[in-house]
């Protein structure tokens, strides 16, 4: 069968000889360079280290930045829809770390190789049976079709008798089958190194149990007659890559910019860098972002296990910033080998406690305790009341935890006081109104980037953009977004409590009209609009998603969508969003109402978030194909730094997906009830009941 399938890819092949390939001087009178990927545009990657994916698209985005190009990216479902299209002259390059292969150069030219790869035969980490490769017989492999791995594979089994080798769905991402290696539902799969080398930066569930001898090439794929393209091509790749392959290393800008990328240093909360509604998002991630973009360079966000990771992996050359909300203290100032640069933004640190139990002066801190990280400038500010003869007691908290866990922790009287930045306390006070800032320091302090001492010249720009930037419009525009921003904390209130009346539903012709296109009842997408917008045309919210259905705009552009302004436009790419989520091949067995609930989180969170939580549900050995009492558990333990650190996505307010999905779940049958010719006791469809 695969044969034919490669005689079809040649055909396709021969017939864009006929005058589809672009070669490089009509790509460069275009303007923009279309490259071929299987990376999903959604969700976004909240990048632990330097991703594969990370590595390939930043040398691809350095090279249409010098050759004066766009880039633009099209997304294929899976590796032989990658490889038509290319052949067909709907891309100029693919780009999914392409094993150079026999077979795949009879149908396209591939560049000079940018990585030196090995496969490896991987299984979970809890796996006894593997002794050596003949211990394979009697067992399985699951691999990917369309790739390398399922050639090596099939060589295997016809080595070992008694190995099956089972292909996954096609759209089948390498995460979600290493997710199955850990839930016991697959044996073993095959992938590259440095496949297996990024997931277990963030989850020790599975482990490599032998590399193969036979070491790959990575290469870009092109189309057959483009050879300037490829010529051109070829010579970055031979100046750029050995810059590239280094991953530890201790550079000033200039190196980098031969690199084409920096990497920041930073934590998963809410202030620093996070992901919601597949949006890559937070004050930190701004404000590196702009500066990375005015340097020529693709930032990369690398989240160290620990606050305390944070200045070591610095100078190790893990890092080139540090930029965490960190407040300059002496104590960090007096670490070798970093400095501080500019600062950038002042805050006074306050005294956080239960109202019940309030404190009305330093005095009367006397016997209390107060909860913070020793890593932190908390820590320093606790120890000086202590030392000034007031009788406090001091509680070290894990250094893996956030400041808004300490402040849950300190509302549900698990810890007594914690001391807080004033700009983060008046965006979390808001969400907690049992808490209160009872006292706050005398001394302001500023917030500050780190970068080694033997970074003269990139310190020098961070000086330059801070300040020029901190009085700016992008500056204070970006800082309230994320301290100052009443409506986001409006919305997330709203998100968490239950409305008391059901809204009589607006718009129906459109709503009746794209739910049955999409096969959805049209009481639930009237649901999610009541929940989204609360039926308001004009509602944007803090991370940009618009409308009625609150759909981001780039999600619309994604899927064809040039406006979402108009209403009818607006419920139209929300259905379609909803149905594409719905629809995705890993939901396909799930019951229907477990596969909307699984939809729904992932339209409000971002598919990423729950692929974490049914993961989380397989290693607490709960249901992770059942929403209910499962999935749902596992997006509550999602919220805990211990079982968010070893997630690919992060941390996120979960709570907020939680009662999104039961909000809708409920408003959906209140809706049938009455709207619906549902009567009481009678059934409900099969997507509204468990």
């Amino acid at each position: 069968m695969k044969y034919l399938v490669y005689m079809l890819f040649a055909f396709l092949a021969i017939l864009c000889l006929q005058g589809n390939a672009r070669d490089y001087d009509e790509i460069k009178k275009s303007g923009f360079l279309r490259v071929l990927t299987v990376y999903q545009a959604e969700p976004e990657m909240l990048h632990r280290e330097m991703s594969p994916e990370d590595y390939e698209i930043s040398l691809l985005e350095n090279f249409a930045r010098e050759e004066k190009l766009e880039l633009h990216l099209i997304n294929v479902l899976t590796y032989n829809e990658l490889l038509a299209d290319l052949a067909q002259g709907k891309g100029d390059l693919a780009a999914s770390m392409l094993t150079i292969t026999p077979e795949r150069k009879k149908l396209i030219d591939f560049s000079t190789p940018f990585l030196f790869s090995v496969e490896q035969l991987v299984g979970s980490s809890e796996n006894k049976s593997f002794k050596n490769i003949e211990s394979l017989a009697g067992h399985s492999i699951h691999v990917q079709p369309g790739t390398s791995y399922e050639k090596t594979a099939e060589a295997l089994g016809k080595k070992i008798n008694g190995l099956s080798v089972t292909k996954t769905p096609e759209q089948m991402e390498q995460e979600a089958i290493f997710m199955k290696l850990i839930s016991g539902e697959y044996e073993y799969t095959i992938a590259d190194e440095s496949y297996v080398r990024s997931f277990q930066s963030y989850n020790d569930g599975i482990r490599d149990l032998y590399s193969f001898p036979e070491k790959k090439e990575i290469a870009f794929g092109l189309q057959k007659n483009s050879p300037k393209l490829l010529s051109i091509l070829n010579e970055y790749i031979r100046k750029s890559v050995p810059f590239h392959q280094v991953r530890v290393y201790k550079e000033d800008l200039p190196e980098l910019k031969k690199r084409g990328y920096i990497r920041i240093l930073t934590r998963n909360n809410p202030y620093s860098y996070y992901l919601h509604n597949g949006v890559l998002m937070g004050f930190e991630y701004e404000l590196a972002r702009e500066f990375a973009k005015r340097q020529g360079l693709h930032p990369v966000f690398v989240v160290p296990p620990d606050w305390n990771d944070l200045i070591p992996w610095l100078i190790q050359g893990r890092g080139e910033i540090v930029a965490a909300c960190m407040s300059i203290t002496e104590k960090r100032m007096a670490d070798n080998g970093v400095v501080f640069c500019a600062p950038y933004c002042t805050i006074k640190e306050q005294i956080i406690g239960r109202k019940k139990a309030a404190v009305k002066s330093f005095k009367e801190l006397a016997g209390r305790s107060i909860a913070v990280r020793k890593s932190s400038s908390y820590w320093e500010i606790a120890n000086s009341i202590k030392d000034s003869g007031i009788a406090v007691n001091l509680v070290a908290v894990p250094e893996d935890i956030e400041t808004f866990e300490i402040l849950d922790r300190v509302e549900d009287g698990s810890y007594d006081l914690t001391i807080c930045d004033d700009n983060i306390a008046s965006l979390e006070l808001k969400l907690r109104p049992g808490l209160a800032a009872f006292l706050t320091l005398p001394t302001p302090k500023n917030y500050g980037w780190l970068v080694r001492e033997s970074s003269p010249l990139l310190k020098t720009e961070v000086n330059k953009f801070f300040t020029k930037e901190q009085k700016s419009s992008l500056f204070n525009v970006i800082y309230a977004k994320y301290f100052r921003n009443e409506k986001a904390v409006e919305l997330a209130r709203q998100a968490q409590a239950p409305e008391e009346s059901v809204q009589v539903l607006n718009y129906d012709k459109f709503i009746k009209k794209y739910s049955e296109r999409y096969s959805f009842h049209w009481c639930l997408i009237g649901a999610q609009i009541l929940q989204e917008s609360r039926f308001n045309p004009d509602a944007v919210s803090s991370s940009g998603a618009r409308g009625l259905m609150q759909i981001m705009p780039g999600t619309a552009e994604h899927m064809g969508f040039k406006s979402i302004e108009a209403p009818e436009q607006n419920i139209h790419a929300g259905t379609k969003y909803l149905y594409t989520l719905r629809e995705r091949s890993m939901f396909a067995s799930l019951k229907p109402f477990d596969r909307l609930c699984f939809a729904l989180a992932s339209y409000n969170g971002g598919l990423g978030h729950l692929l974490d939580a049914r993961q989380i549900a397989a290693n607490e050995k709960m249901n992770p194909n059942v929403w209910l009492d499962n999935v749902e558990k596992a997006f509550a333990l999602l919220a805990q730094e211990k079982y968010s650190r070893k997630t690919r996505y992060g941390a996120c307010r979960t709570s907020e997906i939680i009662s999104y999905v039961r909000n809708i779940i409920f408003y959906y049958r209140m809706y049938l009830r009455e709207y619906g010719d549902f009567q009481p006791g009678s059934p409900l469809p099969q997507d509204a009941m468990p």
